[in-house]
């Protein structure tokens, strides 16, 4: 990783070592990894299952403690600062967020905004400025009124892209963010979460298991192959350097470098 990104990133990592523990010990996922996130980008975050990409987004948020190494969040030591101060600077959508099932649409966006609300949750006028921002941008303002049960799977990620948009951070981590939607609403999601990030200038980091649409829509990749590393860079460079392929090809699948995407081998029986 080249010093001039590190400078201009918004989250970074310097000699990251994260894992955790299972019944055989301590597993390492990532082994003494640089990566940097830039503001204004949308970065998908690949590997095949098990790869560690959950475990390396929550030692990016604060959540997991790492085995060794620095994370920096916009210019600050993450270890140093506290949870107030760090949610002010980053936010986060879970792969299995917890919500009431019948809380309304506007409720659960405005839960943005609870890092500057204090204890009484009380809205003032630039928290609900932000929260229609939020809604509007995420094209979510028609579902004011409704339930959040009352969503499909892909409006209901984009509540919850509106809910963390109203909290206002430079960095945007997402787990899985597109794990239960079809290919329409894959693509839809990604391309609303590049929109977003080229426009705000805000760092977005999303996890999937879908390289084909990440190599199309990304700015920028990072690929975990699953022997430790992260290797950085952007689609161009990770497929023609034949990363991608090596870190998902199987005996009965293949990269098809012409077609840009993944195939069957020819002539595979299974």
């Amino acid at each position: 990783m080249k010093g001039e990104e590190m400078d201009k990133a918004v989250l970074s990592a310097k000699d990251l070592t994260v894992g955790y523990a299972d019944k055989a010990g301590h597993r390492t996922v990532v082994n003494k990894a640089d990566v940097a996130l830039m503001p204004g980008e949308l970065c998908c975050l690949l590997g095949p299952n098990g790869a560690g990409k959950s475990t390396l987004l929550r030692a990016l948020a604060g959540l997991r403690k790492p085995f060794g190494g620095e994370v920096s969040l916009c210019g600050n030591s993450l270890g140093a600062l506290g949870p107030g101060q760090k949610a002010k600077l980053l936010g986060m959508v879970a792969s299995r967020p917890e919500m009431v099932a019948d809380m309304y649409v506007d409720e659960i966006v405005a839960l943005g905004r609870s890092p500057y609300t204090g204890w009484s949750g009380k809205l003032g006028a630039k928290d609900y400025e932000k929260v229609n921002e939020a809604m509007e941008s995420t094209k979510t303002s028609r579902f004011t009124g409704r339930t959040f049960s009352s969503l499909s799977d892909g409006e209901k990620q984009r509540v919850l892209i509106a809910r963390v948009l109203a909290q206002d951070t430079d960095v945007i981590l997402l787990d899985e963010p597109t794990a239960h939607l079809d290919l329409p609403g894959r693509a839809e999601i990604m391309l609303l979460l590049k929109s977003l990030a080229h426009s705000t200038g805000k760092a977005v980091l999303m996890s999937t298991h879908d390289p084909d649409m990440a190599t199309q829509v990304a700015d920028r990749l990072w690929l975990m192959p699953g022997d430790g590393a992260v290797l950085c860079g952007t689609p161009e460079q990770l497929v023609s350097g034949g990363d991608i392929a090596k870190a998902f090809e199987t005996d009965w699948l293949e990269y098809d470098y012409g077609a840009g995407r993944f195939r069957i081998r020819e002539g595979y029986k299974g």
